[in-house]
């Protein structure tokens, strides 16, 4: 036997609305990735899982009989059939021999391919995803449209069969699967939901649904037993009809399953419409809390859902093809659209949209890192501001709402991640122990302590959200602060909600102000890095603490592996970046191109709103700024990674995000960060180094080669000792 096996991608298209959960359709046929149950990962705890269905929780097969033949069957999907077939009772159970698949989101075409069978197959999935209509994009449920097509000379009988488990409840000791038959629409559909669910299970109070237009039998409940699958088959092959048992209750595993049966003329093709729904309210964040979903605001179950779904389908369909042709009708190369387009599938795997309306995304997948992760929305957020501009502004506010400040539980914290801060307390304990065991004169010591020295956090923007909207992680990146601004700016250009700036403008000053309060002691008007600047940096070399600044600079010019900076000694991360396992020390390119534009979209805000002097005095910043980020950072032909004059050292890796300033200086119409010959050489640097042809576009690269990811254990040629 000569064979050619090909690897089916482990990944498809999601099925599911923004913020609902979803499934995933790959290209064997199978539904994978069940993730509408508010079970883990999806709600976080990632790696750790929760898995209330598998790839046999819903499948869809054919039977067919050509006038004078015999019937045939076919389970809809590739792989090992282990839904109650059986090579010695009844081979003719099958799956088709061949899929072909087109993954374009947010639709899944299939075509199911099998010489024996006198039909065509073609399937269309998708969940409504339509631009500007936040309510129809976040729907929970999947429209699954089968075209079948009589290719034979003779009439054929055709039944399409859906089976969709009853996962309510699952794994609960006491679970009792209920299972209705409900008219709706012009469609059958089965209700699944269970009873003896306690409270604190995520399906607890929720429901499935399942519907087919023009359904002409049913089996309400169904044991999901070998022996009852057979009985299915049977029943199916036979005449092409179920047994149309009405629904019930079960203790045991059980399906809800639907079928509709026709006869084709020669060359006649007819559509199969199914509607898969679900309704799951009691989403429970990691702090405890039950923040539900958007979707309560409109439905009150599964069946509510597939109710709105039928009245609306041919909307919901025309609309979300449109933007699927909108997006995939270009002159572009095909692979640069796929790119682009797969990414939206993130807005619907990653998202949380809770019942208050509050919006956050998942940062590295479902239930991994964080949700609202400020750096990341600074990249990713384009297609919100562009496509749900409504989701944007909320998560925008999101993170504004949490902007540190005094009475805020981390302000404590950050207060004393400074020096000088940690030596004023130091003498007010020795003054008065008392300020230690009393936490509101500890904190207005704190607030006085800050305002005297200079050294007050006040408006550092938070990091993310650990899979709560309650609370926020850190407050140890410094490039937030720009990136704030400019996402600011960008929002406000791309909505024109003058509203929007207004109501965020004084928190703009605050973060930016931050900056300069904090953070440049060395009078160059860009952010400094200070040790530890990294989480490498944390596990890295011990970082000494110095009697002196004499004996700080001694340190730092000696070449010791423990080298420090001005900011050294603190234990705490004040000025981390969006490359947090990579140290930066003193200025680097990165922030330095995005502080520059950040300084330049606040000097436009404060024009916006007529304060011409604020306006002044920040372009005068920026230009110091920059003619500093030339000077420090530009080696003729890039610009290196970082420089500290403090210290004297430097790093010449040309990093392939050196220009990130100027990239959304380009988005919100800002102009040259740095002179576009400047530009175009460290482009042409960055793809002579940095592009690799079994890697692609690599983070950092060296003119001498040096790449510490390919040799293993080494230490980066900086004089760093790291």
């Amino acid at each position: 036997m000569k064979y050619r096996a090909r690897l089916i991608p482990q990944s498809g298209i999601p099925l599911g609305g923004i913020g609902t959960g979803y499934l995933e359709l790959r290209a064997d046929g199978r539904f994978y990735e069940w993730n509408i149950f508010n079970n883990k990962p999806w709600r976080g705890g990632y790696p750790e899982r929760e898995e209330f269905a598998t790839d046999d929780s819903l499948f869809f097969a054919i039977r067919v009989k050509e006038e004078g033949g015999e019937p045939k069957v076919r389970i809809l999907r590739l792989g090992v059939n282990d839904l109650g077939g059986d090579l010695y009772r009844m081979p003719w159970v099958k799956n088709v021999e061949e899929i072909e698949y087109v993954g374009e989101y947010p639709l899944a075409r299939l075509r199911f391919l099998d010489p024996d069978l006198p039909v065509a197959v073609e399937l269309e999935a998708f969940s409504p995803f339509i631009p500007g209509n936040v309510k129809d994009s976040s729907i929970p449920s999947a429209i699954l449209a089968f075209k079948v097509r009589n290719e034979s000379s003779k009439r054929v009988e055709v039944t399409l069969l859906g089976a969709l488990e009853n996962c309510v409840g699952k794994g609960a000791a006491s679970r009792v699967c209920v299972n209705e038959v409900v008219e709706v629409e012009g469609a059958r559909c089965i209700l699944l939901r269970a009873e003896g669910v306690p409270p604190d299970h995520p399906t607890f109070g929720g429901s499935m649904a399942l519907a087919l237009l023009k359904a002409t039998s049913h089996l309400g409940l169904m044991k999901a037993a070998r022996e009852d699958l057979w009985r299915m088959w049977v029943d199916l092959r036979a005449d092409g009809e179920l047994g149309s048992s009405e629904g019930g209750r079960c203790g045991e595993p059980a399906y809800g399953v639907l079928a509709r049966r026709m006869v084709l003329e020669p060359g006649g093709e007819e559509e199969f419409v199914f509607v898969l729904a679900w309704f799951f309210p009691n989403h429970i964040d990691s702090s405890g809390l039950r923040v539900g979903h958007a979707y309560e605001n409109w439905f009150s179950s599964a069946l509510d859902v597939v109710r709105y779904v039928l009245s609306n389908l041919e909307r919901l369909r025309e609309y979300t093809r449109r933007f699927h042709d909108i997006i995939y009708d270009t002159t572009l190369d095909e692979w640069i659209v796929d790119l682009a387009a797969s990414q939206l599938s993130t807005l619907v795997t990653n998202s949380f949209y809770t019942k208050d309306f509050t919006f956050g995304v998942w940062e590295g997948g479902p239930g991994c890192c964080g949700l609202g992760t400020l750096d990341v929305y600074y990249y990713g957020s384009i297609p919100l501001a562009l496509m749900f501009p409504e989701l944007e502004k909320a998560q925008l506010r999101l993170s504004a709402k949490f902007q540190l400040k005094p009475g805020m539980p981390q302000y404590a914290r950050y207060v004393l991640a400074y020096p000088e801060n940690v030596d004023e307390l130091k003498a007010e304990i020795r003054h008065g122990p008392s300020v230690c065991h009393d936490p509101g004169k500890l904190e207005k010591v704190l607030e006085e302590i800050a305002a005297k020295t200079g050294k007050d956090p006040t408006g550092r923007m938070p990091h993310f959200f650990p899979g709560t909207f309650s609370r926020v992680d850190a407050y140890h990146m410094l490039d937030l602060m720009p990136k704030f601004a400019l996402l600011v700016y960008r929002d406000y250009l791309w909505t024109g909600d003058r509203r929007l700036l207004k109501e965020m403008w004084e928190k703009v000053k605050l973060a930016i102000e931050n900056v300069l309060r904090t953070a440049d002691e060395l009078g160059q008007k860009l952010p400094y890095h200070y040790l530890p600047s990294g989480f490498e940096m944390v596990t890295g070399p011990l970082l000494k603490p110095p009697k002196s600044l004499r004996e700080l600079f001694r340190l730092a010019v000696s070449g010791v592996s423990e080298i420090v900076a001005p900011r050294g000694y603190t234990n705490e991360i004040v000025s981390c970046q969006t490359y947090d396992a990579w140290s930066f020390l003193g200025y680097s390119s990165y922030l330095s191109t995005i502080w520059v534009a950040a300084l330049r979209a606040v000097s436009r805000m404060a024009e916006e709103f007529g304060d011409a002097e604020y306006a002044r005095a920040i372009a005068e910043v920026e230009e110091e700024a920059r003619r500093n980020l030339i000077r420090l950072l530009w080696n003729g032909e890039y610009f290196r990674l970082w420089n500290d004059p403090f210290s004297g050292l430097k790093d010449e890796c040309c990093m392939a995000d050196q220009l990130n300033g100027q990239w959304y200086a380009n988005l919100c119409g800002l102009g040259r960060v740095v002179e576009e010959e400047m530009a175009k050489k460290a482009l042409r640097s960055v793809l002579k180094l940095n592009f690799k042809p079994e890697e692609g576009l690599i983070n950092g690269a060296y003119p001498d080669g040096t790449r510490p990811s390919i040799v293993g254990d080494t230490t980066y040629p900086n004089g760093t000792g790291i």
